[in-house]
């Protein structure tokens, strides 16, 4: 399978994801414990080897674009924070380290708190104040935050897996090809 069609295979993936999230957020109410679905995607690209840096970096922005469009921010919030943690992740060269779920898992919780807590950053800038008080606010920043995270880790080796079988097409063309 080509680079291209892998790529477009990926964001059909991302929309596949979004789509779930918004239908099951939906239809059983999962409040704070809806995960973020696509950031594995970002982590996954950005950890791999076979992901060349602008390959990457535009599926980063098609996915964190659609989210943006999934969730109703105006502002691109999601597509700015998912390219900027494909960046990091890829900057910080985890894919030597990418061996087996319980790593996955931990990556994912971390990067998951990270995004959390900057997406609230990024939005209390830019965004109006809310015309009434939240009563604990920052207890139920952490909760959400945290709950998130926790169920995006939980989900992400699945991501990771279907991830890894779409980039393995390519490794069977190779293995194929030299044979």
């Amino acid at each position: 399978m080509s680079v291209v069609a892998r790529s477009v295979l990926i964001v059909a993936l991302g929309f596949a994801l979004l789509l779930l999230r918004s239908v099951m957020w939906r239809a059983f109410a999962f409040g704070a414990f809806t995960p973020q679905l696509v950031l594995p995607i970002a982590i996954f690209v950005g950890v791999s080897p076979d992901v060349k840096l602008l390959r990457g970096a535009v599926i980063a922005f098609v996915i964190g674009y659609l989210s943006d469009h999934f969730t109703g921010l105006p502002m691109s919030v999601h597509t700015f924070l998912t390219v900027a943690t494909y960046f990091i992740v890829r900057g910080m060269g985890l894919r030597v380290f990418l061996r087996g779920p319980w790593f996955q898992v931990g990556l994912t919780f971390v990067a998951s708190i990270l995004f959390g807590l900057a997406t609230t950053g990024v939005r209390s800038v830019f965004e109006a104040e809310a015309p009434f008080a939240v009563e604990g606010g920052s207890r139920l920043l952490v909760f959400s935050t945290v709950s998130t995270a926790l169920m995006t880790a939980i989900v992400s080796p699945a991501v990771f897996a279907t991830m890894r079988a779409i980039e393995d097409t390519a490794t069977g063309r190779r293995e194929t090809a030299s044979a």
